[in-house]
């Protein structure tokens, strides 16, 4: 039976209040809050390990359909304080009108929140029929559906709650071992623990659903247990990473090092829609204006010894041919270093346009030695989804939407190290092998460790923040690639055409960035003269082979725990199942 204390108003503020609290763990802008991170330090990563205990407090004892409403209003409230910024990037990127944007974040924060109301329902139900405590069922259950919402209808792992510590230095370590899944499962195991010592449920007596515990012996048994497992959850991952922050630290003083600049142009969004002086642009301005802005501090680069120059997602101010040999050269210098770039190809493949999201490696005559085709498109952005099964309109209703072909194959690219001061005993150049992520592609673990595989020296992330405008969006997704870095041991050099660029170290330490670069104003458009002059970071990248156990077995740890939930459940169902009628009753 439900406390009456835990039903009415108090459960729904309880419930809302665990996921605000939870979101604010993640890097989080809000414009009530003005155009900065709070606490950009990471002190609110403490949230993530106590967040979830109101809602595990109101949830306690209720039915599986209480359960999940309350989950599932918990799940409502996170989404909105951690993916908001989605409005600003249909709106403003899209083309879509906040008439209709507002209503379709909605549709998937509603979505994104069935999660929490599943894990909530099935949680306390299998732990209530199996006399087991939550701390033991919820954590395996919550990993489960994390790694089910990064695949279902395409996927959209942003804001997964092991993200929550992606600024626990020591505690994302964790995911060297078990991924971002790992994470999640350290933070619903710490949440569930605490819950337990606070609250003890013991095993439900006949006729009741599981609500006060006994008291005594079992309640004293329950928190102790409890508390073994809270100590467990934050010691274990706490003491690995401070184990594996010795051995990176060992490994990056031996480490050689490639020489990497990244081209940030603060080619802001609202330019992009204005034009170079408030009105439309030709495509002669447009050209010039870009390459204003990445080839002065590309040769700058490049006369400073760089092995490579990484330019931000479809930097490149023209579409390409499908597969192309070289590019015109619009002006690109020749250079000693190798250029990454971004580019959109166009084509006709079976009687229908074909539009790539591209990355290109050139050589020095601008010849293209590498091309990727970004493998995870953005819905709603770059495509669709069911829009060419169900036949929809929606060029007549969005025409600003893209329709691009995802990548079939993961390539990684390579260069040879520029060679070092002439002279006798000068180590000959090497050869540097990257794998390049784009944008999107970074959110999803597994194409991290698809790359890693393929064993590079590091990984680059090109993209194009701008059409986030000022929210959490690029600051969260800084965070996502940290945790990336530390998936795969792989340094990550990230490339942005508006911030946050970085450079990053295999155990997800910020080593340089730089601001965001957006123009500060409310207005939807601006001129080009009001642009946020472009930057040039330059770094030293470690290049570093080794595989971490992530890698080596990738999601093994989440299926794991989705099969430990199933038979749970099963089991459950099973105890819970009527005895069979029948047979020769006797009086």
């Amino acid at each position: 039976m439900v406390d009456p204390k835990r039903s009415g108003a108090p459960a729904l503020v309880a419930v809302v209040g665990a996921g605000l609290l939870l979101a604010l763990a993640l890097p989080t802008v809000f414009p009530i809050w003005g155009r900065a991170e709070i606490l950009p330090g990471g002190q609110l990563t403490v949230l993530a390990y106590v967040g979830l205990v109101p809602l595990l407090w109101a949830v306690r004892g209720a039915s599986p359909r209480r359960a999940f409403w309350l989950g599932w209003l918990a799940g409502v409230a996170y989404f909105s304080l951690s993916i908001w910024w989605i409005d600003v990037a249909m709106h403003t990127f899209g083309g879509i009108p906040n008439y209709l944007a507002v209503p379709v974040l909605y549709l998937l924060i509603f979505y994104l929140a069935l999660f929490w109301g599943a894990a909530c329902a099935l949680g306390g139900w299998i732990a209530r029929g199996l006399g087991w405590p939550l701390w033991v069922v919820l954590p395996p259950l919550w990993t489960a559906l994390e790694i089910l919402r990064s695949y279902l209808f395409s996927g959209f792992p942003w804001a997964d709650v092991g993200y929550a510590i992606a600024r626990d230095r020591l505690g994302v370590q964790w995911a060297s071992l078990f991924g971002v899944y790992g994470l999640a499962f350290v933070v619903v195991l710490c949440n569930a623990a605490l819950a337990e010592i606070l609250w003890p449920v013991g095993p439900s007596r006949e006729g009741e659903p599981g609500g006060a515990p006994p008291r005594g012996a079992i309640g004293g048994s329950a928190r102790r247990a409890g508390a073994v497992a809270l100590v467990l959850g934050l010691a274990v991952p706490h003491l690995y990473g401070a184990f594996r922050l010795r051995a990176i630290d060992r490994q990056l003083a031996a480490a050689p090092t490639a020489k990497v600049g990244l081209v940030q142009g603060n080619v802001d969004q609202k330019i992009k829609n204005a034009g170079v002086t408030g009105g439309p642009m030709t495509g002669w301005q447009y050209d010039q204006f870009i390459l204003s802005r990445f080839l002065p501090l590309t040769e700058q680069a490049d006369r400073d010894g760089m092995d490579l120059i990484a330019w931000p997602e479809a930097s490149y101010p023209r579409d390409l041919p499908s597969r192309p040999a070289r590019l015109p050269s619009f002006g690109l210098p020749s250079l000693h270093a190798q250029l990454l770039l971004g580019g959109v190809t166009f084509g006709i493949a079976n009687g229908r346009r074909s539009l790539t999201n591209s990355a290109f490696a050139l050589a020095p005559d601008l010849s293209v030695v590498g091309q990727y085709d970004k493998h995870h498109l953005v819905p709603f952005g770059e495509y669709v989804p069911l829009e060419r099964t169900l036949h929809l309109p929606i060029h007549a209703l969005v025409p600003d939407i893209g329709f691009f072909d995802p990548g079939e194959t993961l390539e990684t690219f390579g260069f040879e190290e520029r060679p070092k001061v002439a002279g006798t005993g000068a180590p000959a150049p090497r050869h540097v092998s990257y794998g390049p992520l784009i944008c999107f592609d970074a959110i999803f673990p597994e194409i991290g460790v698809g790359f890693a595989r393929e064993d590079p020296d590091f990984l680059v992330n090109v993209t194009n923040d701008a059409w986030y405008g000022f929210s959490s969006a690029a600051y969260q997704f800084l965070s996502i690639v940290t945790v990336r870095a530390v998936e795969t041991g792989k340094a990550v050099a990230r490339s942005a055409n508006t911030g946050i660029s970085a450079f990053i170290d295999p155990a997800g330490r910020v080593v340089q960035r730089t601001s965001i670069g957006l123009v500060d104003t409310d207005d939807d458009s601006v001129s080009a003269d009001r642009a946020v002059p472009p930057v040039l970071l330059e770094g030293r990248v470690p290049l570093l082979r080794a595989k971490t156990p992530y890698v080596v077995i990738g999601d093994s740890f989440a299926y794991l725990c989705a099969a430990f939930a199933i038979a749970a459940w099963w089991l459950a169902r099973r105890r819970a199942a009527p005895p069979p009628t029948g047979g020769v009753q006797t009086p």
